[in-house]
């Protein structure tokens, strides 16, 4: 009865039709049995098989749905200027509400979040270079002292400063340590490490085995255990072994080393070492970080909830895409903007729905060549503001289309990250000229570091100046100056790839020269896009950064709710 018990649960959990009862229910099944865990992993797998075969087919019937019509195009209005006020920010009062999806607490959570955060792309391993020696796994509330760095990110020897928080490194010898700050730790091998500062507890299977930590004052060498290590700037060091045997060396006593078995502890005061008790309290453990990861995931995202219904309510929305909400079955995207007109949500074409910035939130994956979003919205704008939160997988040597149009006609917009990894903007100036736009671009923005990692890419031309303005995660990029009198077109376009096919006679009008150009689909997730009819200011773009970035702390910032300056009408 147990087990049908937990398979009707686990269906239901998939099926996303859990009572706040069955929640409970199945995290006391999940906390309290490993082979409950299995299931939830063997179910997991079927599921993610299936969707993926579904949405394959399904995106391709609903592309030829006919709610991807072409509207006709909209009456050439005047432009007009309007207020350019910054309007009252919202007031918050109420206290968030969300809650943490069951496995928040339970371990298979912990397995769930830590393997989702550290599997990337095969793409993108086949790019790790041969000297990494270690992968950051896991991060909870991570403040970095000096080069931000997020969950998957490959580490080269050198020195890693926290300011504060917690991160779980894996050695590719396969040793595992998790760092609380504040701490410092420079990565000498795939198997050796020099703690500096801090408080670090390794684990270390038996491949590992010789596992090295160096301090100042003693070194210890793994003999199968593990361990917990701590020096602070001030005070006494101490190494606590919890499992196995370690080898204590001290630094001005060479050939006095010992060993050290499970279940004690010694401090370490000018070369002389005195027994404690052994705190494992002490230590951040595995299941106690990523449960931590989880609860703070949950607080960003509530914090990210608040300013996406402010962009969502506010007037110039045209478009927000937050992929949250959906089955995942589902091909169609809901367009929750404020001005959405009808018929402008997004059809899915053959993307896979994945999870995206934390665990909880909804997203997709763009990785073969026909894979995109389309929508229409049509109208003619002055001014456009385009945001979207990416998690880039590749540079390949052509563009990636983040957002293109299909008109031809002037006034039409293309947005993309050049094959350097810098933002691009431009605007058709002559109708069926290849060469008849006019373009900005940004500094290289995307750079091998900041691949695999969620990043906030905008851009803001404001029609009034003239002037193009990019931005990554909040901060200015670049500018420069668009030569075109044409109000801006939308229309039926695409989002993550090329709204021009390479059989379409017109292909080479849109600016490719050679048929390989015309593939230019986005490679990688997203799960936010966001288009506003108005110029939003640096200070608003640079708090919905801070809103919605993934790990790093900060306090909550609120986003102008009402627009400075209107649309065309």
């Amino acid at each position: 009865m147990e087990n049908d018990r937990l398979e009707f649960l686990l269906q239901r959990y998939f099926d996303q039709l859990l009572s706040p009862g069955e929640q409970d229910e199945l995290s006391r099944m999940l906390l309290e049995s490993s082979q409950a865990r299995e299931s939830f992993w063997s179910m997991a797998r079927w599921n993610a098989l299936i969707r993926q075969w579904g949405e394959a087919e399904w995106g391709r019937l609903d592309a030829e749905a006919p709610a991807l019509r072409v509207l006709p195009a909209p009456r050439k209005v005047g432009r007009k200027k309007e207020d350019r006020r910054r309007m009252p920010r919202p007031s918050f009062g109420r206290k968030a509400r969300y809650w943490l999806a069951p496995f928040a607490v339970a371990a298979a959570a912990v397995v769930l979040f830590c393997f989702f955060q550290n599997n990337r792309s095969s793409a993108r391993r086949e790019e790790v270079p041969a000297n990494g020696v270690a992968i950051l796994t896991c991060t909870s509330g991570a403040v970095w002292a000096d080069t931000m760095r997020s969950a998957g990110d490959v580490l080269k020897p050198g020195w890693i400063r926290l300011k504060s928080g917690a991160v779980k490194l894996e050695f590719s010898r396969g040793a595992r340590v998790i760092l609380e700050g504040p701490a410092e730790i420079e990565l000498v091998s795939d198997n050796e490490a020099r703690l500096r500062t801090g408080k670090l507890r390794a684990y270390v299977p038996e491949p590992a085995h010789g596992f090295l930590v160096r301090a100042a004052d003693f070194t210890v060498t793994d003999l199968g255990t593990e361990f917990g290590c701590t020096v602070p700037e001030k005070g006494e060091p101490e190494v606590h072994v919890f499992a196995g045997l370690v080898a204590l060396e001290l630094a001005n006593q060479p050939e006095a080393g010992r060993q050290i078995p499970e279940e004690q502890a010694l401090q370490i005061n000018h070369g002389q070492v005195r027994e404690i008790s052994p705190r494992p309290d002490l230590f951040l453990n595995e299941e106690e970080l990523a449960r931590r990861e989880l609860e703070y995931a949950a607080t960003r995202m509530a914090n990210w909830r608040k300013t996406s219904q402010v962009l969502s309510r506010h007037p110039a929305t045209l478009v927000h895409l937050d992929f949250e909400r959906a089955s995942n079955w589902e091909r169609t995207v809901v367009n929750r903007g404020r001005r959405g007109l009808v018929d402008s949500d997004a059809t899915i074409i053959g993307c896979d729905r994945v999870s995206g910035r934390w665990p909880e939130k909804g997203g997709i994956e763009f990785k073969r060549s026909d894979d995109r979003l389309r929508l229409t919205v049509p109208g003619l704008y002055e001014s456009l503001t385009l945001m979207t939160w990416v998690r880039v997988e590749q540079l390949p040597s052509n563009k990636q289309s983040l957002l293109m149009t299909e008109s031809f006609q002037p006034g039409e917009v293309n947005w993309y990250l050049d094959s350097d990894g810098a933002l691009g903007f431009g605007v058709r100036v002559n109708s069926g000229e290849s060469s008849g736009w006019s373009g900005s671009h940004s500094q290289s923005v995307i750079g091998r570091d900041a691949l695999d990692s969620w990043v906030l890419l905008a851009t803001v031309f404001d029609g009034q100046t003239g002037k193009v303005t990019h931005y990554f995660n909040g901060q200015a990029a670049g500018s420069g100056p668009i030569q075109s009198d044409a109000p801006l077109r939308l229309d039926t376009f695409e989002i993550g790839n090329w709204a021009v096919r390479a059989d379409d006679p017109k292909w080479a009008m849109a600016g490719a020269t050679e048929p390989r150009d015309s593939v230019r689909n986005f490679q990688g997730r997203m799960d936010e896009f966001i288009l506003l009819s108005i110029p939003l200011e640096a200070d608003d773009i640079r708090q919905i950064y801070q809103n919605g970035r993934p790990s790093e702390s900060g306090s909550l910032s609120t986003v102008s709710a009402s627009p400075k300056r209107g649309p065309l009408r």
